[in-house]
């Protein structure tokens, strides 16, 4: 989901812009079909923001001959926006169907199945389990803080997140410096948030949590590379 998108008010109900038109169970469908990374079409204003290259909803138009009536129709899935391109302004009609045409490059099924799992399971804390200290922190980011300052060091500031942050004593930030050399432990610190400095070789930090009994969780899936930029 994108809530960088506009969104509008229209006679069903509010909704971002690009939403198909149609009954309110279609719009809801089209909407969680975001949520498991399925798109629009492929369109180039779309190209690149769904879950896969290949996750993008189908439309076309088609001309029947004169012996048949004539007149030209459209069709377009469900993930498909308001008027695509393929449609070439006609009321295309919508199919209440995912794309799965992996040949043509438009297979937003492959996105539902990728992500199903993910999606059906997602909680901030599995049923069942205490939350505790154990629980290793995510979200791990950074920003620059300054350069030679003071000389040689390059500051940074890191923070992170924590599922369950009043269960935690300290947080241990590790390091590998060089880039890919073992993780080794730096400095402890008892909030979610430190400044770090890196001189000569930039440093990955990875951070790990732990309680007053000395339990600890492992270290966190994501990281933040300090880069070393003054040159002395």
């Amino acid at each position: 989901m994108r809530t960088s998108e506009p969104c509008r008010f229209d006679t069903l109900s509010w909704a971002p812009a690009g939403a198909p038109s149609g009954d309110l169970p279609t719009l809801a469908t089209h909407e969680v079909g975001h949520i498991f990374g399925a798109g629009h079409t492929s369109a180039p204003a779309w190209a690149g923001k769904y879950l896969r290259e290949d996750s993008h909803a189908w439309a076309f138009t088609f001309t029947l001959p004169p012996e048949l009536g004539g007149g030209t129709f459209g069709g377009k899935s469900v993930m498909a926006e308001g008027n695509p391109p393929e449609c070439q302004n006609l009321d295309c009609a919508i199919s209440p169907y995912f794309s799965n045409d992996s040949v043509n490059g438009t297979d937003n099924l492959k996105a539902l199945e990728t992500t199903a799992l993910s999606v059906a399971n997602y909680r901030q804390t599995p049923p069942g389990v205490a939350c505790n200290a154990t629980f290793p922190p995510f979200g791990v980011q950074g920003v620059l803080g300054g350069v030679c300052a003071p000389t040689p060091w390059t500051e940074h500031f890191i923070s992170w997140q924590h599922q369950c942050p009043g269960q935690v004593s300290v947080f241990w930030i590790w390091k590998r410096q060089p880039l890919g050399a073992l993780p080794v432990p730096a400095w402890p610190v008892p909030t979610t948030s430190t400044p770090a400095y890196v001189a000569g070789a930039d440093a990955e930090a990875l951070i790990q949590s732990c309680s007053s009994s000395g339990s600890c969780s492992g270290l966190s899936s994501s990281s933040y590379v300090a880069q070393s930029l003054c040159p002395w």
